[in-house]
């Protein structure tokens, strides 16, 4: 128990610079993790583009020298395989410019 004469610090109001240097404190903090949470997105959806291609370029060079009897059996299957390995890169191409340029530009528009 608090004695009459012992002051108790959960009474004692923050005065106005104590708030403002909190404040700036909580500003700062909050920044910090925004921009580091930006940076750890940005580099994991850098990551899935290069695995995408990484492994698109290895189907393709699976799909060339896999055995195949007929001529227009491999001509198809690279067909096929362009296509789909057309139609992810664009879509992930797209998506990663629009994240790391608002990514960029939101850390341009702040300075």
């Amino acid at each position: 128990m608090i004695e009459d004469n012992q002051e108790n610090p959960f009474e004692k109001k923050p005065t106005k610079a104590e708030l403002k240097k909190l404040e700036e404190d909580v500003n700062n903090e909050l920044d910090r993790k925004r921009e580091d949470t930006r940076s750890v997105l940005a580099k994991r959806m850098i990551w899935i583009l290069i695995g995408t291609y990484i492994s698109s370029f290895v189907l393709t060079i699976f799909i060339i020298f896999f055995p195949i009897e007929s001529p227009e059996e491999r001509t198809e299957r690279y067909t096929y395989s362009k296509d789909i390995f057309t139609l992810f890169i664009t879509n992930q191409v797209g998506l990663i410019g629009a994240v790391l340029g608002f990514y960029f530009g939101s850390n341009r528009s702040r300075n």
